[in-house]
């Protein structure tokens, strides 16, 4: 629950922004907006029923009607984006959240780094990591590989690196895969690095889809793509059904919880792979990391990664009347739920690094007292 000041201070931040932004900025029926948020989050997002218990319903219900009141005297969109945003904190899941959609913060990138000041007091974040994706040759026995992002566009570029330096991996003896600041995209983008990274089969845990007339829509949007083989049409219509029949709580669509994954194609080398994670790596990052982690040849350096993979697979909803703003709800839930919650504490490294240590080098020296090389 926040505190006195912390909420004064968010009020003061919601008046600012309601002077900085209101000649330009939309108006808006704010209570409106809240309402949508609170109902579709309630009846959408996966993880809400773990997320709201006995235990914490009473705050819950406590913020939500501060939230409201404060609603009514909100007039401007970009004021009310920032205490749906308030909303949205609660459940300490990356993965939800209001934002405004790519084009509108296109033509609007004046405005939107002026709220991007608001909403985080003024704070210039830095960062000394690359966000370029790369590959280099570090030394005879070590090459880097750089993923800033799995986002799907990427996707190429990661293939093409893979491609071109596909002889070399599979005769240098060490590969480092740098994870820092990855909040994950798709897990379709990272699949050509795989077989350099498999040694031996490992596990992957389904999801449960929690049922919704949102989630239905969703299926059913995925049918009108042109893309689509008969393979994937024929899950969709039987999700479909699945999600109509039920009505309510979670469908398994896969019926079990965790499969082993056996690679028929892999290479022996590189022998060692060391990947680097931070507590900005999350999403399909986390994914990436929780299969290549079970590989005999991996060591995970750095610190934990970010803990925002046990709700995933969103759907972008908008308030009526606001097409340019987005409620992004995760609509399923990871069965790994049943043994252990990543949420909010990530996957452990097995050799923990502090910040202001240069990675590469404290990872090389391990490495050589370790294999020699």
């Amino acid at each position: 629950m926040l505190s006195r000041f912390t909420s004064i201070m968010l009020t003061f931040l919601f008046i600012l922004a309601g002077k900085a932004f209101a000649q330009k900025a939309e108006n808006c029926n704010c209570t409106s907006i809240m309402r949508f948020v609170q109902q579709k989050t309630e009846t959408v997002y996966a993880g809400f029923p773990n997320k709201v218990t006995a235990a914490n319903k009473k705050g819950y219900d406590q913020l939500l009607k501060k939230l409201i009141k404060q609603s009514s005297a909100i007039h401007t969109v970009d004021s009310c984006y920032l205490l749906t945003r308030q909303y949205t904190a609660f459940f300490k899941d990356a993965h939800i959240r209001t934002q405004y959609n790519w084009e509108y913060v296109r033509q609007h990138r004046e405005r939107m780094d002026s709220l991007k000041k608001v909403m985080y007091n003024g704070n210039v974040l830095t960062s000394h990591i690359s966000n370029s994706t790369a590959f280099k040759q570090i030394d005879d026995s070590t090459v880097l590989l750089t993923l800033p992002s799995f986002e799907q566009k990427y996707k190429a570029i990661i293939d093409s690196l893979v491609k071109s330096n596909e002889t070399l991996l599979k005769t240098i003896p060490h590969l480092i895969v740098d994870l820092r600041n990855n909040d994950g995209g798709y897990d379709m983008t990272y699949t050509s690095l795989m077989p350099f990274i498999y040694s031996n089969p490992f596990v992957v845990y389904y999801r449960e889809v929690r049922v919704s007339p949102d989630a239905i829509a969703l299926y059913k949007e995925a049918l009108d793509n042109p893309d689509i083989g008969e393979q994937m049409k024929t899950f969709f219509y039987r999700a479909i059904a699945l999600l109509e029949e039920r009505r309510t709580g979670f469908v398994n669509l896969a019926g079990k919880c965790t499969d082993t994954i056996k690679m028929e194609q892999f290479f022996s080398h590189p022998e060692r792979v060391s990947i680097i994670t931070d507590r900005a790596t999350g999403s399909s990052a986390e994914n990436f990391v929780s299969m290549a982690r079970q590989s005999k040849r991996v060591t995970v350096f750095g610190d934990n990664t970010r803990g925002v993979v046990d709700y995933g697979d969103v759907v972008w909803l908008n308030p009526p009347g606001f097409p340019f703003l987005e409620l992004v709800i995760p609509t399923q839930r990871s069965c790994r739920l049943s043994e252990v919650t990543v949420d909010n504490v990530g996957f452990p490294p097995d050799v923990r690094i502090a910040a202001d240590v240069d990675a590469y080098q404290y990872i090389l020296d391990w490495v050589k007292r370790k294999s020699g090389y």
